[in-house]
């Protein structure tokens, strides 16, 4: 039996197509004061249609440099259609949207924006020198990236610092 999965795996390895989760393409970590020692925080993903679909009703930033919050949870407020529009031409090609789903998007350039927020969360102190960092990861990077090579082989890492203003 163990020879038999031992050769299973070999095979998969071997000879196996292997896919690859190839959807995000950017994002922003962003926050708003509320007053006193409270934020609000808002992460923004950008999609290729063409990939997987994001279907998380929460997503979490990490926090580091920071004594008491080390998680912030965002929940999915909107998703938005950001691919172009553009008249039709006749005899031209269909024009470019996200459809449905995964891999729903009709082609290069159909690309989908996502916003995550957070409740109110309290931040108390003065970030240190470096700052408060905040991040987001995933390992679902888009594969039509031309500036790396092998794009699938990495995740991706969206990361936003808050430092001290100056007389805190």
């Amino acid at each position: 039996m163990r020879i038999r999965i031992l050769l299973i795996i070999v095979f998969t390895f071997l000879f196996g197509k292997v896919n690859f989760a190839a959807h995000l393409m950017g994002g922003e970590i962003t926050w708003q004061a509320l007053g006193g020692d409270n934020y609000q925080f808002t992460l923004v993903i950008y999609r290729d249609c063409n990939g997987l679909d994001i279907i998380d009703p929460t997503l979490n930033l990490r926090v580091w440099r920071h004594d008491a919050v080390s998680s912030i949870t965002c929940n999915y407020i909107s998703q938005t259609d950001l691919s172009p529009t553009c008249t039709a031409v006749f005899g031209g090609p269909a024009e470019i949207d996200c459809g449905i789903g995964s891999g729903g998007g009709s082609g290069p350039g159909a690309v989908e924006k996502f916003v995550y927020q957070s409740g109110p969360i309290t931040l108390t102190g003065t970030p240190p020198a470096d700052g408060w960092a905040f991040t987001f990861d995933s390992f679902s990077r888009n594969i039509d990236l031309d500036n790396i090579s092998d794009p699938y082989a990495y995740g991706l890492t969206l990361s936003s610092i808050m430092y001290a203003l100056d007389g805190d």
